[in-house]
Parts: C-alpha cells; structure tokens; sequence
C-alpha cells in the first residue's frame, strides 16, 4: 500500500481557538453553568481580533520609538488616556510582586534586598509613566497602589454568587475563576501568529505577559457588560445606565444586587449590542442607552475601523 504524498495546499492549518476556556470566563463572572457554544465562539473571535488590533497599535508606537521589541512602554503608552485602567495595570504588577516577595522571603539562597523579578517589571513601568508625565498628572495612578476597587466588587460578587453553590458546584466555580491565559502561553502566541506575520518586531517576554493580561481582561468587560444589556432586556437594570459607568471603580449599590438575580445563558445578540454601544459612543455630557444609537449590522461591530480597543478605552 502506497503513501500518496500530500498536496501543501491541502493540509488544513490548525485552529487555535480558546472557546472552552472562554466559556469557564463566562461562568466565572456571572453567567450560567454552562453558557451557549455560540456565546464562548464569539466571544473567542472577539477578543482575539481586539488583541490583534491591540498589537498593531502597539507595533505603531514601537515604530515611532524606533523600539526592536513590543514591551509594556508601548501598553503604558496607548493606556496613557485611561487612568482608571493604568492604575489597574499597575496594581496587578504590584500584587504579583508582593507575592514573589513572600515567597523569595522563604528561599534561603535569596539575596537580601534584591528585588524579584515582578518588582523588576513594575519599576520599569513606573520608570516610563514619570518619564511621559510632565505634567504630574499620573502621580495619583502609581503612588499608594494596593487597592483596586473593580477587584473588590468582582471578588464581592464571585462570593454572592457561590453563596448557594453545593461542593461540586463551587469546585467547578472556582476553576472557572482560576482561569488565564499565562498558563497556556504558548497557544496563545500561536493565537496571533498571523497578526505577527504582518509585523516585522515580535512582543518581549513581558509584552506576552501584558497581552495576556489585556485578553483576560477585555472578555472580563465583555462579559460583565453583556450581563448589564441582558439585565436591560429583562427589565431589571436601569436602561440609562451607561457601560462605561457601569465598568468604573465606583459601581453603584443597583447594580451590585441586581447582579445576583438570576438570570438565562448570555446569548451572541447581548455581546453584539454591548460591541454595538462601544461603536457608537456617546460623547461627553450624553446619556448612553439603547435609545439614541443607531443599529449597525454585525458584520460592522467586527470591523476593525469601527470596533475600538476596548480594553484601552
């Protein structure tokens, strides 16, 4: 029996996809057990083309700083506008070197007063935020970092949520909650290996790292705003709320126990409508509801000139 020699053309390049780990997120901030395939499947395409217009922004700004590598200048850069989200950053760099902190405490080989590796990381972001900020502006973002609010009401409500939950309910709650990207870094980069194919510069080790960081937090916001969208057309939050206000560090006592209602599977339609709304902004002083935008068809909310980077706005 003859091996017939395979025609390149007809091998199938593999499909990298993070559709199960996806549908985890999608339960561990708020949807049902088991959320609907098409959901996890969009929000897998979602994100991946929100990181791969976030590289190539970051590739823009590496070129104009003449920069070889992708690194977190060029993330602290295009966050400059957002504080809220900068400090965030800077607070999750904090926490990591916290912990290696602790645990190069309990390595006896370890020098004293050498800082980690995390803590390496985090001054060198502080370093390039003072160096851009000529103003004193960004004092408040990089000063006293420890606390972050949006985390405490993810944890808050992480903990009502499991409150009801039986033993193997909570145990597959907690996975779910435990999820990231870092741990499968290798597929992840495989993820974006056509983006990078258009670039000639590839991120650094830490520019994974703060990818990976951005994807888990931009399905986090998708999915936290789909729930205030399915909570409109239920009649159960406020339809003037703006996503904007919703996803700040001050969110309001409202949203926090109507977020504990029970509720059905997030469907593809609440992810297009929250797409739909970060199109079509409004502008400062305007009330954001479903009343005063306009409809665009699906295929223009995936468009990359029309869909902005959400997890730098």
């Amino acid at each position: 029996m003859t091996n017939a020699l395979l025609d390149p053309q007809d091998v199938k390049p593999v499909v990298i996809s993070f559709n199960s780990e996806l549908a985890l997120l999608l339960h561990g901030f708020g949807d049902i057990a088991r959320p609907l395939d098409e959901t996890a499947s969009l929000l897998d395409e979602v994100v991946h083309h929100q990181i791969s217009q976030l590289i190539l922004l970051a590739y823009d700004v590496a070129v104009k700083r003449q920069s070889s590598h992708i690194g977190q200048e060029e993330f602290i850069y295009l966050l400059r506008k957002n504080k809220t989200k900068l400090r965030r950053l800077l607070n999750c760099l904090y926490l990591k070197a916290i912990k290696k902190s602790f645990a190069g405490a309990l390595d006896t080989d370890a020098l004293p007063g050498q800082e980690n590796e995390a803590q390496k990381k985090l001054s060198s972001c502080k370093k390039f935020l003072e160096l851009i900020d000529n103003t004193g502006e960004y004092e408040c973002v990089y000063e006293n970092l420890g606390e972050d609010l949006i985390s405490h009401r993810r944890t808050f409500m992480a903990y009502k949520s499991s409150e009801t939950l039986d033993d193997p309910d909570y145990t597959n709650f907690a996975k779910c909650r435990q999820f990231s990207f870092t741990k499968h870094m290798g597929r992840f980069q495989q993820w974006f290996a056509q983006t990078l194919d258009s670039i000639p510069i590839r991120p650094s080790k830490f520019g994974w790292e703060l990818l990976a960081y951005f994807a888990h937090e931009t399905a986090a916001e998708i999915i936290e705003c789909s729930l205030i969208v399915q909570k409109e057309q239920d009649g159960v939050c406020n339809p003037h709320c703006s996503l904007h206000s919703a996803y700040s560090e001050s969110a309001s006592p409202e949203l926090q126990q109507d977020s504990l209602v029970m509720r059905s599977a997030l469907k593809p339609a609440h992810i297009f409508e929250v797409l739909r709304r970060f199109v079509d902004r409004p502008k400062p002083g305007l009330v954001f509801s479903r009343a005063r935008a306009t409809t665009l068809a699906s295929e223009m909310v995936m468009d990359s000139m029309n869909t902005p980077v959400v997890c730098i706005l």
